[in-house]
């Protein structure tokens, strides 16, 4: 299904933002020909800001599916994720969450779950 009124903007700014600013490991892939590629026939790269609004202004509604791949600079000052992950953590918030056991190993006098109440 392809509808004509659908503009995709993919912001291209080389890194994983969700992770911390680690650079793309295939920094050479043109997102505009992959769109192509899965059918969408109006996909661009655009790197100015001349060149954006060209190609708003031509992806108007009606007419066809379009992606614009903007290339940009990372700001890494904003690029980071946007809490800390400790992994510990999460796992227990998660269990806590769900209400699951906690199993305690039998060198830590166990062998045993423990149900934690509360957060």
């Amino acid at each position: 299904m392809a509808p004509d009124n659908l503009t995709v903007l993919l912001i291209q700014n080389g890194v994983h933002a969700a992770s911390g600013g680690q650079a793309l490991t295939n920094a050479a892939l043109d997102l505009a020909n992959l769109s192509r590629s899965a059918g969408i026939p109006r996909a661009s790269n655009v790197a100015t800001p001349q060149a954006f609004a060209s190609a708003m202004s031509s992806a108007s509604p009606g007419s066809g599916a379009t992606v614009l791949v903007l290339s940009t600079k990372p700001d890494l000052a904003v690029v980071r994720p946007p809490v800390v992950l400790d992994p510990v953590l999460t796992k227990h918030r998660f269990m806590s969450a769900i209400g699951a056991p906690r199993y305690v190993p039998t060198m830590f006098g166990g062998g045993r779950f423990v149900c934690d109440q509360g957060g």
